[in-house]
Parts: structure tokens; sequence; C-alpha cells
């Protein structure tokens, strides 16, 4: 996939900018401040409906104004055109078409155009809760398959449901209003909850099988193969049947089919339903579950150092791309913000290099575009310099 051109309508600091963009590598400076981040943010609502930088839509609002918007133009390897265009207008909401129609929703836009985002905030996925790494792979998932992305989302209501459900039924009780409760309620619930949950573990199952060879690959690659890696998934329903760590261990790397899954389910909810009523809450089900990253089989979390982290985390990265690459079999484009903060200009390099190899479009941020020119040619690049929210161009 290519981006050939972003328009930018009050996004932050910027009030209106056009920017036609070079097919392979395109450097985006200026000062801090100056609205660099703010283009990365505007590709992301153009082709995930929303910014990567956590907050609401609301905050990306530039100041004084009511709305922002973002047009987005690309093409794609079979060399179809394909546009997007996202609107936020405060207290109404975003309004989303693309090439395939109008008034779309969010989960329309995911997935067209395949992104990659590497940015320092990211090191969480690596170093932070396991709903960092959850939802690392969620988005992943996400953006390669609509059956996902759907599944996700009904998941999601079927547990906000459920646990309302049982979160109102505790309530009554300590308020000495005790009622009935309705477990075939529950049970209808249920059965809706393992339906989408058992989508969702078998699905994270075959992406960690499928992704693991590129993970260990991308991370010998740019540590000199001085180290080993693993990514493993650590699902809840597996993980809290007793045993010892190992027989743990040797449950989640069998192979199940989702029937398999289905029955683990509903043993599970036998097992816990007496517990779960008299605690008003789902204590089971993928949105408990675990990515476990390894560094020579030690948990990474808990004993990588912080350059161990940034190498961690940029192998995560290129995994997701040839993961997202091999699914879509489109080339995802690759926007790297503000790295060379954070990371050495070798590792640097390796992944400018890697990229292009892969004929990837490349988005940087930096404060100073000599760090680029001291890292690699700048053969086909595009030095795009920014200055309070608009493209310089003398």
């Amino acid at each position: 996939m290519i981006l050939d051109n972003i328009l930018i309508k009050n996004v932050r600091n910027h009030i209106f900018t056009d920017i036609e963009f070079n097919r392979n590598v395109n450097v985006i400076y200026g000062k801090n401040g100056a609205g660099k981040t703010s283009i990365l943010e505007s590709i992301s609502i153009g082709s995930l409906s929303k910014s990567f930088i956590s907050g609401s839509d609301s905050n990306v609002v530039a100041k004084g104004t009511d709305f922002y918007e973002v047009s987005l133009k690309s093409i794609n390897e079979l060399d179809l055109k394909y546009f997007a265009r996202v609107k936020y207008q405060l207290n109404n909401g975003k309004e989303i078409s693309n090439s395939y129609g109008e008034n779309l929703s969010p989960k329309d836009l995911i997935g067209a155009i395949p992104l990659i985002i590497l940015t320092p905030d990211y090191r969480i996925i690596t170093s932070g809760s396991p709903q960092c790494r959850r939802d690392f792979v969620d988005r992943v998932l996400s953006q390669s398959n609509k059956v996902y992305l759907d599944e996700l989302l009904k998941f999601k209501k079927v547990l906000k449901q459920r646990n309302n459900l049982l979160g109102q039924n505790k309530l009554n009780n300590s308020y000495n209003t005790k009622q009935n409760f309705d477990i075939d309620l529950l049970d209808a619930w249920t059965i809706q909850f393992i339906n989408h949950a058992s989508e969702l573990i078998i699905r994270r199952m075959n992406y960690v099988k499928e992704t693991q060879p590129f993970f260990s690959e991308f991370y010998s690659m740019v540590s000199n193969n001085s180290e080993s890696v693993t990514l493993e998934y650590l699902p809840n329903v597996l993980l809290n049947n007793g045993g010892s760590e190992s027989r743990k261990l040797e449950q989640t790397n069998k192979e199940f089919n989702i029937e398999e899954i289905k029955e683990i389910l509903k043993e599970k909810y036998i097992q816990l339903r007496s517990e779960e009523v008299k605690r008003g809450m789902t204590l089971f089900g993928p949105q408990k579950d675990e990515f476990i990253i390894k560094l020579n089989n030690n948990v990474a979390r808990d004993f990588a150092s912080q350059g161990q982290h940034k190498t961690l985390l940029i192998s995560l990265k290129f995994a997701e791309f040839q993961y997202l690459k091999n699914k879509k079999n489109d080339t995802p484009v690759f926007l790297l913000d503000d790295i060379f903060s954070e990371i050495d200009s070798y590792r640097i390099k390796m992944v400018i290099e890697l990229l292009r190899q892969n004929l990837s479009q490349i988005f940087i941020t930096t404060t100073n575009p000599n760090q680029v020119k001291e890292v690699f040619n700048t053969e086909n690049i595009k030095f795009i310099h920014i200055v309070d929210g608009k493209v310089n161009y003398e």
C-alpha cells in the first residue's frame, strides 16, 4: 500500500495541511511541538478511524474549532486507488466514508490500509500489564481479519451485558432487596460469551504460532544473534485448571480445535458459576489472557534491560509487519514516530534497511533531519519541514 496524499483540517495545530507523499521514505522534521506527530496521527485516523495517541477525539480538534477532518488517498499493490475520509464534529460524532460507501462505522475502515506504528509510547507492550499485550495482539488481528474484529466487538458487548447482569444481582443483594437470580438468563448470555470467546482464543493461538518465527528471526538480526526470544500465549481458561507450571505450559502448547475450546469454556463456567454470582463479575475468558515474551527463557517484563526492551519492541513490530503483509497480500505502511530519541543508530539503520528491502513506504518524524542522513543513503527520500502546523516549502 502506498499513501499518495493527505488533507488535514483542524487536527491539533494543523488548520489546513495538504501533502503529497513520496512512495519510498518521508522524513517529517521540525521543532518539538511543530506538528510532526500530528501528521502521523492523521494517517492513523484515515487508516484506523482514530489516533494512535490515547485520548478522546475532542482532544485532537484544533483549539477554536469544532471539528477535524482527514482525507487520505492511496493505491494498493494491484494499482487500485482507494480513499478514506473521517470527519469528527464536537457533539455530533464521526462521519466515515471511503471508496466503498458512506455513513460507515470504524470497523469498515480498519484493515483497508495495513498500518504499522512504532512509537516510544508502545514500550508498554513489552514492559506493561497483560492488557497492553492483549490490546497489541487485538490490533494486529483486527487489521488482518474482519471476522476477528467483528467477533471482538461482539465479545465485548456480550461481556458487558454479562457483567451487568452479575453486578446488578450483587447490588440487589447488598441492599437487602434479594430477588431470585435468573440463572437461565445468565446461561443464555454465557452461550453467546463462549461462542465469541472461543473464536478469539483459537485465532490468538494461530497468531502466536504464525508470528513466532518472524519475531525470533527479527530479534536475532537486530541483536546480532546474541539472544533467543519467544512469544507465548497463555489463555486464562487453561491456566486456571491447576497443576504444575510445566503442566500448564503443556496445555497451552497443545493443538486445540474450536469445539474443544468451547467445551473447556463450558466446564469453566460450571466450575465458577456460583463464585461469579457471589462476586458479581465474569471470572474467566479471553479478557484475562496473557501473552508472555521471554528472553533467554526469562520473562522479559521482569528481566530485560531497557535496551533489550527496545529491541523486543522493534522485533514485535517487524513480526507484525510480516504477518500483515502475508495476510493482506499488501505491504503495510510503516510509521516511525520519534525513534531517534529512543533507539541507537545501529538499530535504526537495521529498521530502515529491512523496510526498504520489503518495499514498504516509510514515514519518520524527527527534530533533526541530519540524523536520517547520517544513518542511510538519502536517495528516494522526501524531507517535509513542519513549522507551527504548516509545511514549509522554502
